[in-house]
């Protein structure tokens, strides 16, 4: 089993291999491994795109308290190339 540390770490430098196009290539990724008959790795690429989605997301969740000012926030906004205060698409859950 992968740690979460490591998928955050996988997700991470997807992220700044792909930017915002992140969550497609994990999806990408997914989808070949789930066609392939991977279900271990299908696994492993859902959780590395639900990271990507929480890494990116520039907006807080329902009923989360952030400073939405942060400076961080809008870099990182800018980086993925979402307008700050969006929300990312919803992660698919099904599949693997």
């Amino acid at each position: 089993m992968i740690d979460d540390l490591d998928i955050l770490r996988a997700a991470s430098i997807l992220i700044k291999r792909h930017g915002a196009d992140a969550a497609i290539e994990a999806a990408r990724q997914a989808d070949e491994l789930l066609e392939a008959g991977g279900m271990d790795g299908c696994a492993i690429w859902k959780r590395i795109l639900s990271a990507v989605a929480e890494l990116t997301r520039t907006a807080p969740a329902e009923g989360e308290r952030v400073n939405r000012n942060h400076p961080k926030r809008k870099a990182q906004a800018e980086k993925v190339g979402r307008p700050f205060g969006s929300r990312p698409a919803e992660v698919p859950t099904g599949g693997c």
